[in-house]
């Protein structure tokens, strides 16, 4: 199963990747609040009108509390995402943002959905230290622009942990495209009156324009669409393990194309990170699996 999803685990590791470089532009252009709610937009239509070019039929019996809350997690998640790409840059908010698996495990613990494993406990405490040690060697020294965007890349993670969660809890029974469509499409909504109290520069040219629309269309909608997949092919742990693959992408475009500056403990501290994820998710292999496969 594995070999035949490679060549989509490793487009949308990249694509996810490169998002966080296209939300840098995008905010750039547009301001924190536009750029969050005209994302959710185009994500949440990208993914509706992809699921019908398949043959599927979205109906949207959902129940709208539950919805308006998932909704408003994932419009949390895109807001400290913006932020936090605004204060910190590519790189240190891909680390930031990338703790979701770690959070996603507690609190999958906390509300009775999974329990926490010896190797999950050891890839929680190695990710947890990974962000600190992230936090605790800032290259340019700690500054109150550093605080803001790590809180709100933090904020952003557990947000998008709980809505993660709070799907898998109480929207089960929903169409995956479905859900997904539907709460971005929400999100949007909700934060549509931010983007008119807080429009931003409102200086976007077509470039940012352009940045938005492979946003929301192709490295959003397209790249939901083809997690969607993959968890159905491969199982969720491995579709969400890319997400972890593309906080490695970013920090590396960050550095390489952007001239970001992030100093060597934080680099090891974002390898402890991946490597804490990925140990939660249980993909890193056992000396037991030849044994189960004989």
């Amino acid at each position: 199963m594995l070999h035949r999803s490679s060549p989509a685990y490793v487009g949308l590791t990249l694509l996810w990747g490169f998002s966080f470089v296209l939300v840098r532009a995008v905010v750039d252009g547009f301001g924190w609040a536009t750029a969050v709610s005209l994302s959710c937009l185009l994500i949440g239509a990208t993914v509706a009108v992809l699921a019908v070019l398949k043959g599927a039929s979205l109906r949207y019996r959902l129940r709208w509390r539950r919805l308006v809350l998932l909704g408003t997690g994932i419009a949390v998640q895109f807001i400290g995402l913006s932020i936090s790409v605004a204060h910190l840059g590519t790189a240190l908010a891909a680390a930031a943002v990338g703790t979701v698996p770690l959070f996603s495990a507690v609190i999958g613990q906390m509300w009775g959905l999974e329990r926490i494993t010896g190797t999950a406990a050891a890839g929680l405490v190695t990710g947890f230290i990974g962000i600190v040690v992230v936090v605790l060697f800032p290259a340019g020294g700690i500054s109150w622009d550093f605080i803001v965007g790590m809180f709100a890349g933090l904020v952003s993670a557990i947000a998008g942990a709980m809505s993660s969660r709070y799907a898998a809890a109480r929207l089960s029974s929903s169409g995956p495209a479905e859900l997904v469509s539907a709460s971005f499409l929400v999100a949007g909504v909700l934060t549509a009156p931010l983007a008119l109290l807080l429009p931003g520069p409102g200086d976007a040219d077509l470039l940012h324009w352009i940045g938005l629309l492979l946003l929301g269309v192709l490295l959003g909608g397209v790249g939901y669409t083809m997690e969607l997949g993959l968890r159905e092919s491969s199982g969720a742990p491995f579709a969400t393990s890319a997400r972890s693959g593309a906080t490695m992408v970013a920090v590396f475009l960050g550095i390489i194309f952007l001239r970001e500056s992030i100093s060597f403990g934080q680099l090891v501290g974002v390898l402890m990170l991946i490597g804490g994820c990925l140990l939660v998710l249980g993909l890193v292999p056992s000396r037991s699996a030849p044994a189960r496969r004989r």
